[in-house]
């Protein structure tokens, strides 16, 4: 390899999927924000060779063994047991697990309760494609554990003011680590992550120029969050902006399908299928909780591209419906698409200073003239966007979305989800 990064020619890993004969259905494709991201391109190849949390030929000693870009290819299936979480705080480097063999491919399980498998941390240029991540949390119920903190992957500023590093100003992203503040052009693709309370994935502080793409997400408590807990305030608001949620499917989560907390600026959710929360949130906590997706408008020039998803109840009957609890118009449907209050059940809670809302699709006792708006001061924009839609007219279309997302040697439980994803499409959209 050579000491200076080449120019930025695709975000295919040609040397490192051409030994294993990879078409292009198993390759990054660069869509939305993060579609910057250089990853490793033009470093030297790295193969994943056995199962071990560390030494040579496992995943760890290839993210900390280097100076410089790499791409990591994983030949090897089977389940890593971590002793602690992988951190990711060096720039330029592609993961790629879409050659890892069967039957399920390569899981990374979660070592500890209060942090996750994986977390990429104050850094840039990463890409993270066809691998699975398994928390340690599962609802309470007969013989299963329940832990708050299990996470899979985060993707994380460089903390607070004050931090090692900090820069006050709101684009710092740099390769030093004294202009460095944000992780940013990032790319999550392919990836399935299950079994988080937090951090299944969380993008936290400063954030940008980040996709997260053909991913599946189930089983967690709270998968998705996007904020800094204040701890920035709405001042620095931009240092979370440029985020492209697309293609993802979610499905027998609690809550946080995404949630955007604090000051989220040029947010793309596009494509997402959300299916049967709510209730299995309650096994966690006790009684009814947790809605499918809600964000703030806090004054911080939010501007939100919303477009084509579609939102869906369990099929099965188990999930209760009605917004009973909150203050907002939608307390007889189950979504409240647009509301007061982030405390009513089933809710989908959208709000934004620009909010571009279009060929969304909900359950059947949806109301769209009572629940959706752009009113109370909310001026509808147009901002572009260059991702290719899959169509809400039909079933067909969106199972597109279904069959493309996480890791492809799936489990029996993913298999079964997915089953019943693809069911409540034909149900929902029709042929």
């Amino acid at each position: 390899m050579t000491d200076t990064l080449p120019p930025f020619r695709s975000l295919t890993f040609a040397v490192a999927l051409a030994a294993f004969g990879a078409d292009a259905h198993s390759a990054v494709i660069p869509w939305g924000y993060g579609a910057i991201a250089r990853g490793g391109a033009g470093g030297d190849v790295y193969f994943v060779t056995n199962l071990k949390d560390a030494g040579a030929g496992s995943l760890r000693h290839g993210i900390t063994s280097r100076n410089g870009p790499r791409v990591i290819v994983i030949s090897v299936g089977g389940t890593v047991k971590l002793k602690s979480e992988i951190k990711i705080n060096s720039p330029y480097l592609t993961i790629d697990g879409s050659m890892a063999p069967g039957p399920t491919g390569f899981t990374l399980e979660q070592a500890t309760v209060d942090t996750p498998a994986l977390k990429i941390v104050a850094t840039h240029d990463i890409i993270i494609h066809g691998i699975r991540s398994a928390g340690v949390w599962v609802p309470k119920g007969p013989g299963g554990p329940n832990v708050n903190d299990a996470g899979t992957l985060s993707v994380d500023g460089d903390g607070a003011p004050g931090s090692p590093g900090w820069d006050p100003h709101p684009d710092a992203c740099g390769p030093n680590q004294a202009d460095r503040r944000s992780s940013c052009r990032i790319i999550i693709d392919r990836v399935t992550l299950s079994g988080a309370a937090d951090d299944g994935p969380d993008f936290w502080c400063g954030v940008k120029d980040l996709t997260i793409s053909r991913s599946l997400i189930i089983d967690n408590y709270h998968p998705r969050g996007t904020g800094c807990d204040e701890v920035y305030g709405e001042s620095d608001s931009k240092s979370r902006q440029r985020i492209t949620e697309y293609a993802n499917v979610y499905a027998y989560n609690g809550e946080r399908q995404p949630k955007l907390l604090e000051g989220i600026y040029d947010f793309d959710l596009v494509n997402n299928i959300v299916f049967a929360w709510q209730d299995y949130s309650s096994f966690y906590d006790t009684g009814v909780g947790g809605y499918g997706t809600a964000w703030e408008d806090d004054g911080a020039e939010d501007r939100h591209n919303v477009i084509a998803n579609v939102w869906m109840p369990d099929t099965d009957g188990a999930q209760k419906r009605g917004c009973q609890q909150g203050t907002n118009k939608c307390r007889r449907g189950w979504d409240c698409v647009w509301g007061a209050s982030t405390q009513d059940d089933d809710e989908v809670l959208l709000k934004a200073d620009g909010l571009h809302y279009a060929d969304n699709v909900f359950g059947p006792a949806h109301n769209p003239k009572e629940c959706v708006s752009t009113a109370t001061g909310q001026q509808p924009f147009f901002r572009p966007y260059t991702l290719p839609i899959h169509s809400t007219k039909s079933s067909a279309s969106m199972e597109l979305v279904l069959d493309d997302a996480g890791v492809q040697l799936r489990t029996a439980r993913e298999l079964q989800v997915v089953a019943n994803v693809r069911a409540a499409l034909r149900a929902r959209l029709g042929p």
